[in-house]
């Protein structure tokens, strides 16, 4: 499992809600992929690392928040089919 240190690095879980409450990720700000041009100014200004269902939602959302100018360090791809 990967650590990432909460003090320097925001967690972003950009699942759908009805993903994302069935398996909490502790310290996460919760925003839709869907929801994240009309939210994404509420994420401070560190580090960022993004919690995804699947490839597809990670690449949107990594694009989307770097186009913004945040810093997307690592992600997590929660429905992972990979051996």
């Amino acid at each position: 499992m990967l650590e990432i240190d909460e003090n320097s690095t925001t967690i972003v879980d950009v699942r759908d809600y009805n993903q994302s409450y069935k398996d909490v990720t502790q310290a996460a700000i919760n925003i839709p992929v869907a929801y994240l041009n009309r939210y994404f100014h509420e994420i401070p200004g560190k580090q960022i690392h993004v919690v995804a269902a699947n490839p597809l939602e990670k690449n949107i959302s990594i694009r989307f928040l770097r186009k913004k100018g945040y810093a997307v360090k690592s992600y997590t791809i929660t429905d992972c089919q990979c051996n």
